[in-house]
């Protein structure tokens, strides 16, 4: 269902150019959508419960209904998302008050032809946020940073592989530090940590299977993680795990420079899902 809404700014002269901005607002299940550009709002309108549906299912888990809205702010480009919401580029953040979970928000913009660029990015968070309420668990890290990143359209999973590839040697994240690593000292930090577990996620998935994924991620939530990895895994410890992974990094990255990567391997295919 869609609605149109006038938002005056009459708070601040710094909206003066805004102060007609038209918000078409829509609405599905699980998500309220509010858009500067019609066109926009009602594409994501059309593709959100898909996108949803389809970040769940392709990592093992259950589509299901969010017990809390998630708000959607799409705006065509960053000057106006940093004049509205004083935001200097898209975001997610799960919205509490006195500590108790409120709603999740994403605030995106919608520069790029594709919008599956990103946006699953962020529809993937929201469905992890909302997973880890309801079910009273929490997930890695390090796989919802991952996992959120490969439900990205393909040449943006490439994109973040590439990246992966070129971190220096002495940069590279050990499967112990990816696991555990929780906060982070600086952007370019948070940056080696995001596209390492891209790769850690694609390994864990594609060689090892979405059954073992599913029960390291419930399994590590309530207990050691190294106990849990080395029972479900069968690796004696984390540096011996770290041989498999650094070889798979250095054997993909030669893969994908040959073009030998099946598109099916990098987007966790297993749906028919279309989007259009």
């Amino acid at each position: 269902m869609k609605y149109i809404f006038f938002i005056m700014f009459f708070a601040s002269s710094c909206f003066a150019d805004t102060k007609d901005l038209s918000w078409n607002r829509y609405t599905t299940k699980n998500f309220t959508i509010l858009s500067i550009k019609n066109e926009q709002g009602k594409w994501i309108f059309d593709n959100v419960e898909k996108i949803k549906k389809l970040s769940l299912t392709r990592w093992g888990f259950e589509d299901f209904k969010f017990s809390k809205e998630c708000r959607i702010f799409c705006v065509p480009n960053k000057e106006l998302l940093k004049e509205l919401f004083n935001a200097d580029d898209s975001k997610f953040e799960i919205i509490k008050k006195d500590n108790e979970f409120q709603m999740t928000a994403i605030w995106i913009v919608l520069d790029d032809p594709d919008p599956l660029k990103l946006l699953p990015n962020y529809i993937t968070r929201a469905c992890f946020a909302e997973f880890e309420f309801q079910e009273k668990i929490k997930l890695g890290e390090w796989f919802k940073s991952g996992a959120s990143n490969l439900n990205c359209s393909l040449k943006q999973v490439e994109k973040n592989l590439n990246n992966c590839f070129s971190i220096e040697k002495n940069d590279l994240l050990s499967t112990e530090k990816i696991f555990t690593t929780k906060e982070f000292q600086s952007k370019e930090d948070l940056f080696y940590f995001e596209q390492q577990s891209v790769l850690m996620c694609l390994f864990l998935r594609k060689e090892f299977g979405e059954a073992k994924l599913q029960g390291f991620l419930r399994l590590s939530s309530k207990n050691d993680v190294e106990d849990v990895f080395k029972m479900i895994y069968g690796f004696d410890s984390f540096s011996k795990f770290d041989l498999s992974y650094f070889r798979f990094m250095k054997d993909l990255k030669i893969a994908l420079n040959k073009d030998l990567v099946p598109n099916y391997y990098l987007t966790i295919s297993k749906s028919s899902l279309k989007i259009k």
